[in-house]
């Protein structure tokens, strides 16, 4: 019964996934519920409320994405993985987390975020909100940051 209901919890997740990927949020939305409203291994509650986050993003539903983008909640879960994975997870909720903010145009504490990110996934966001703040020169040394071509 064990290994039937961690493989359900797989193909949910990986469900969830595709249709976030594939722009269809509220598919995502239901499957990551269904994820969550039984147990499943702690790698796999995270992402489904990483998951969660961004398909309410997509909906314009900040308020609810920040809800699943709390620090302890995704701790909880976390704490038990390999260290790789729970850089992996912190990164994601830190970038999201910036982007929540962002939406709701409160760039400082945006930019406080990304300020604990160093890494060319968030240069996107980085470069929206230095030219928020008319700083076109920032633009530049970011670009030239993260685009430097290897000798």
């Amino acid at each position: 019964h064990i290994q039937y209901c961690e493989l359900k919890n797989s193909a949910l997740l990986l469900y969830s996934y595709v249709s976030l990927r594939l722009n269809d949020p509220t598919t995502t939305l239901e499957h990551c519920a269904t994820l969550l409203s039984h147990p499943g291994g702690p790698g796999q509650s995270a992402l489904a409320h990483l998951y969660s986050a961004e398909a309410l993003i997509s909906l314009d539903r900040i308020a609810e994405a920040t809800e699943h983008l709390n620090p302890t909640i995704i701790h909880s879960y976390t704490s038990k993985l390999s260290l790789t994975l729970q850089d992996v997870i912190g990164f994601s909720v830190c970038l999201n987390n910036a982007v929540c903010h962002a939406v709701r145009g409160d760039l400082t504490t945006s930019r406080s975020i990304l300020q604990q990110i160093n890494s060319p996934r968030a240069l996107p966001l980085q470069l929206y909100l230095e030219m928020c703040g008319g700083n076109i020169d920032n633009c530049r040394v970011l670009l030239r940051k993260f685009t430097r071509v290897p000798s």
